[in-house]
Order: C-alpha cells, then structure tokens, then sequence
C-alpha cells in the first residue's frame, strides 16, 4: 500500500508558455491538490503519482485494491481532480505517450543510413537480439 512518504520527486517539467504534457500536467494538479485531499484522496494521490507512467494500464479495481479503498471512493477521486471517468483519464495519458513516441521517432530520423558504412549499418541491428540473447544466457549460466 502506497503512503504519503512514498511520494516521488517531481518530474521535470517544460515552461509554462509550452503546453504540458498529461503526464506533467496530472502531476503537477497532483501535488498542488495534495494539502487539500482527504487522507484516501492523498493515498490516491500518491499511487498516483508513483505509478504515473503506468495508470493507462490500471483499472478502477487494480487502483482501488492497491491503495486500499473502493472502486467508488477511485471513480470520486478521479472526477475531483477533473476527469469525467477514468477512461478519459487514460485517453490524457495515452496522448502523452502517443507524442514520446513520435518524439523518439523524430530523434531516430537523424540516424538514417548514410555513408560510406550504410551497408554495415543495415546489417548491424539484425545480430543486435542474437547478441543481447547470448549475453544474458551468459548471466543465466550456473558458475560451478
């Protein structure tokens, strides 16, 4: 069960004149609201806030039994802090990481096959899984 000592660093945020991003946006609402929220909302909170990168995959009842309160006391809690459900929520969060994506696929387009060593380059990421597979049969192997 997450406790109000549990409660992460804040995340590093973008300046105000960008748009935040869900994930910072529901972290900073998080902790401004924290003083305020009863003590099953700061519970909420702060599972919240430790699981921030993972609650688009959470339920209503995986969050309400991991924190040790109702699935109702969650659906409250939720449209307190200014969501109709925890669906839409989700949706926030989602877009979050629709836009990482892109971002990492935007960095990725900088390292396009180019040069006199394109064909090495293209042959290099296909032996990358048979290599990280054998190192970590290496680690799994018994020492005697």
């Amino acid at each position: 069960m997450e406790t109000e000592l549990d409660l992460p660093k804040m995340q590093h945020t973008e300046p105000m004149e960008k748009e935040q991003s869900g994930t910072a946006k529901l972290d900073v609402l998080l902790r401004d609201k924290l003083p305020a929220f009863s003590k099953a909302e700061r519970r909420l909170a702060t599972y919240f806030l430790n699981n921030i990168n993972g609650l688009q995959f959470e339920t209503g009842a995986s969050i309400a039994r991991a924190v040790g309160v109702s699935e109702m006391t969650v659906s409250r809690f939720i449209r307190t802090i200014g969501f109709d459900n925890l669906k839409r929520l989700k949706h926030s969060l989602r877009l979050d990481t629709v836009q990482r994506i892109e971002e990492v696929d935007d960095y990725m387009a900088r390292f396009q096959l180019r040069g006199p060593r394109q064909k090495e380059r293209r042959e290099s990421p296909p032996l990358e899984p048979h290599a990280l597979a054998r190192a970590h049969s290496l680690t799994a192997t018994p020492t005697s």
